[in-house]
């Protein structure tokens, strides 16, 4: 796919600016968590390629079901057409008002989301979807925290957007923010939850379910197994034997519900090299894979061909095979790393030609896309700073998504 120049010139001035500046060695996560950087070599994977790993390709004629989010080969498709999702995470649904110890930015997230937030999100940044973080405690019913008042503000959420013609990714959670331990994998209270919530919406094709948020499996054979099929080991899981996303999958189906299902790579969404392909009861598979490449930039002094050849590696390969999007993304873990800002840009048009969607985190965070959370101006990199709030990517996703919009308008 042609590299867009409007996108590269404008991304491209600001990364001469800035990346000569940048101080090494700051890593810092987003709020939800806040994984170790990810240094190449990366971990032992299977040999076997994704088509001898997985038991049916996903390819085939879409099943009836409407209008809607589907998928086509190892790409998703909207309305029958090919999609490429772009849009941000929302945490606004996420805190519980049962928490008992609940975190700042979700409180925040929590009072500004409204109509009028998504519609900017949709009218000034080109939004097509949105990511809503759900708490898993809360939809549990045997989790003290459940209760329905949590479940009707999720549905009244994703109501708001719907009416607006957004897709929505419903993203089961397990970490602080959403008063969750952060266990590695999913665990039998991750099927209570999608119990609760996956009935709301299984009449609704615009709306996709991702299994649970950054499972911590390392991307080996063993790591692997334990991810599709669940067991104690090698993780043990905070002491909770976890559920295979095979599992999930499964239950999901026998709800009724035929919405396509995400579910995140190794570490924390970092790899997918190796993933064994989970097979879909449905006739055609409605399933699409998700990372959050958070380490694009390996270090301060590799090229554009190794970090080319690691996204490649992590993900890329797969993206060739199945539906693959990026479901959290931003600079805050990669932005002090010398060369970052400059890489940027070319991470992002390399997302674009392997049909990589793009959803960044987060929208309703300040600091990360937009700079608060009452007004529309987006973050930017200013030269000469490593702290986190000077390394926004507002200003480089919001060219980058309306120049995606610009051939459907």
């Amino acid at each position: 796919m042609q590299v867009r120049r409007a996108q590269r010139a404008r991304i491209t001035a600001i990364g001469t600016l800035a990346v000569l500046a940048l101080v090494a060695g700051c890593v810092e996560r987003s709020p939800e968590s806040a994984p170790r950087p990810i240094p190449e070599p990366a971990p032992a994977v299977p040999s076997e390629s994704p088509t001898q790993t997985q038991a049916a390709t996903p390819s085939g004629t879409e099943p009836s079901f409407g209008q809607g989010l589907g998928v086509s080969g190892n790409r998703l498709t909207l309305d029958g057409r090919p999609f490429l999702p772009r849009g941000f995470n929302m945490v606004g649904l996420l805190t519980p008002s049962s928490c008992p110890q609940p975190s700042p930015v979700g409180l925040a997230a929590r009072a500004a989301l409204d109509e009028a937030q998504l519609r900017e999100a949709r009218d000034s940044w080109a939004a097509t979807t949105v990511r809503f973080q759900v708490s898993q405690r809360a939809l549990d019913p045997a989790d003290p925290l459940h209760g329905e008042a949590y479940v009707e503000r999720v549905v009244d959420g994703v109501r708001l957007a719907r009416d607006l013609g957004l897709v929505v990714v419903l993203s089961m959670q397990d970490q602080s923010i959403g008063c969750g331990t952060a266990h590695p994998l999913p665990t039998e209270a991750t099927l209570r939850a999608w119990r609760t919530l996956a009935p709301r919406f299984a009449d609704d094709p615009y709306v996709a379910y991702e299994l649970f948020n950054e499972p911590d499996n390392q991307p080996t054979v063993e790591g692997w197994r334990q991810w599709r099929e669940g067991g104690s080991a090698p993780l043990d899981n905070q002491g909770d034997p976890a559920v295979g996303h095979q599992r999930i999958v499964e239950e999901i189906r026998d709800l009724g519900a035929r919405n396509v299902l995400v579910a995140d790579g190794a570490r924390k969404g970092a790899f997918l090299s190796g993933v064994p392909f989970l097979d879909d009861p449905l006739p055609a598979a409605r399933l699409a894979y998700a990372v959050h490449p958070y380490f694009f930039h390996l270090n301060r002094t590799s090229t554009l061909a190794q970090d080319t050849a690691s996204w490649e590696r992590r993900y890329g390969e797969v993206a060739r095979v199945v539906p693959v999007v990026a479901t959290e993304w931003n600079m805050k873990s990669n932005g002090c790393v010398p060369g970052a800002v400059e890489r940027a840009p070319q991470f992002l048009d390399f997302l674009e030609q392997r049909g990589i969607g793009l959803l960044v985190h987060a929208f309703d965070v300040p600091g990360t896309v937009r700079r608060d959370l009452t007004g529309g101006t987006p973050t930017a990199i200013q030269t000469g700073s490593c702290r986190p709030a000077l390394r926004g990517v507002g200003e480089l996703v919001q060219a980058y998504f309306r120049d995606l919009q610009a051939p459907e308008s």
